[in-house]
């Protein structure tokens, strides 16, 4: 196998990894796509400088976009946050955005289901992570 650009030869060794790293390829974008995305667009959104891919994609109400840090991240969560009015969340046990807390948290039977609540409470910005599974 030759590289066209410099007409090196490979031999076994770089073959192999390239096998390998082509294997690496098809296994992240699979897990990309299974999070709703292209892997030509997701692949569309490295940044030119530095070659980064996004490690985030924040969907809310007027906002589709690539993160490439956690400090990008709460930055967007902040001020998508503010726009919107609603309260801050902080992440749970699961490492998904929580709900605000409710005082008084005990059950009782004239309480509202458990759904009709949650879809009572205002929703902040949903966050995917590119991260493997």
């Amino acid at each position: 196998m030759v590289r066209v650009a410099d007409k090196h030869v490979l031999n076994q060794k770089e073959v192999g990894d390239l096998v390998a790293d082509l294997v690496e390829l098809g296994r992240l974008a699979r897990v990309v796509e299974r999070r709703g995305i292209s892997f030509r667009k997701y692949f569309g959104k490295r940044e030119k400088k530095t070659n980064r891919l996004p490690l985030y994609r924040v969907v809310a109400e007027d906002c589709d976009e690539f993160v490439y840090t956690d400090k990008e991240l709460a930055g967007l969560r902040d001020r998508l946050e503010a726009a919107s009015g609603s309260p801050k969340r902080g992440k749970g046990k699961s490492g998904k955005t929580a709900g605000p807390k409710k005082a008084g948290a005990e059950k009782k039977e004239e309480e509202k289901p458990a759904a009709a609540e949650a879809a009572a409470e205002p929703k902040g910005p949903e966050v995917w992570e590119f991260a493997e599974s």
